[in-house]
C-alpha cells in the first residue's frame, strides 16, 4: 500500500525528526481514501502509534485479501459442481418422445413403404379355381356407404361380386386369388375385367405357375386393404401422440 505524505502546521514531520513552529502534524492518506488518513501528535508515542496504526492497518489488508481468496475459491468449487440429475417430467418428455416416433415410423413409414413397394409390384394369379360359364347376371343397387352388388348366374353355381359385371354367354369365368387384392371374379385370361368377390369361395384353390414368380402380398396378410387400414390407423395414433406432445409443451411453457 502506497502512503501520501503531507506537512500540516503544528506537526512533527519525523522522517526528517524536525520541529518547525509547533507546525509538527503529519497526515498519512492511504489508497484508500482521506477516510482512513491517520493524524498523529509530535513525539516519540506519537511515531509509535503511527508505526501500531500501520501494522494493524496491514493485517486488516491481508485478513481481506484472504477472505476475498476463499470466497473466490468457493465459487469455483460450486462452478464445477455436476450438474442435477433429470427429473421424473424430463424422462416422461423422452418417454413420449420416442413413443411419437415409433408410432410415425410403424404405424405411418412402414405401410407407406409397403404400398410403394405393393404398386410397383405385378399383379398375378396366384390360386384359381374353375367357376363354369357366364348364363346371366343381376344387379342391386348399393346403399351410401356400400358398392352395388352383382350376383353372376354360371353353369356351376353364382358368385355375388361388388360392382356391376356382364360378360358374353358362354364365356368361360374363374375365380382367382390376385397376390395383391385377394378373390376375384375373372374372364379365363382377362385380369382387368376381375371384380371382386363379396364373400369367401367355397371352393378350393390350386396354385398356379405365377405364384412362384411373383410376391404373394396376400398370403402374409399384407393385402391393399389391410395396408390402408394400417395406415389410417397409424395416422390416428400418430396425431393423438402428436397432440399429447403439444399439450405438455404448453403446460411447461405457461
Amino acid at each position: 500500500m502506497e502512503h501520501t505524505w503531507q506537512q500540516l502546521p503544528g506537526l512533527v514531520d519525523h522522517r526528517a525528526g524536525v520541529r518547525s513552529d509547533n507546525r509538527c502534524d503529519i497526515h498519512m492518506v492511504a489508497a484508500l481514501g482521506t477516510a482512513n488518513a491517520w493524524r498523529l501528535p509530535c513525539g516519540r508515542r506519537g511515531s509509535r502509534r503511527l508505526a501500531l496504526g500501520t501494522r494493524v492497518q496491514t493485517m486488516v489488508d491481508a485478513a481481506l485479501e484472504s477472505d476475498a481468496m476463499t470466497s473466490g475459491s468457493g465459487n469455483a468449487q460450486i462452478a464445477v459442481e455436476p450438474a442435477p440429475k433429470p427429473g421424473p417430467s424430463v424422462r416422461w418428455d423422452f418417454f413420449f418422445g420416442m413413443v411419437f416416433v415409433l408410432v410415425l415410423f410403424v404405424g405411418v413409414a412402414v405401410p407407406v413403404a409397403l404400398l410403394v413397394w405393393q404398386a410397383a409390384a405385378k399383379t398375378a394369379a396366384v390360386r384359381a379355381s374353375n367357376a363354369g360359364t357366364f348364363v346371366s347376371a343381376t344387379a342391386s343397387t348399393g346403399g351410401f356407404f356400400s358398392s352395388a352388388l352383382t350376383n353372376v348366374q354360371t353353369t356351376s353355381g353364382s358368385v355375388v361380386v361388388r360392382g356391376t359385371f356382364s360378360a358374353p354367354q358362354g364365356r368361360a369365368l374363374a375365380v382367382e386369388e390376385l397376390n395383391k387384392t385377394g378373390l376375384h371374379l375373372c374372364p379365363v385370361g382377362d385380369l382387368q375385367s376381375c371384380l371382386p368377390l363379396a364373400g369367401p369361395w367355397a371352393w378350393q384353390l390350386a396354385s398356379t405357375p405365377q405364384a412362384t414368380k411373383v410376391f404373394d402380398f396376400v398370403g402374409h396378410g399384407l393385402s391393399e386393404y389391410n395396408l390402408q387400414r394400417w395406415l389410417m390407423a397409424g395416422l390416428v395414433f400418430g396425431f393423438i401422440a402428436f397432440a399429447w406432445l403439444l399439450a405438455v409443451e404448453v403446460n411447461k411453457r405457461a
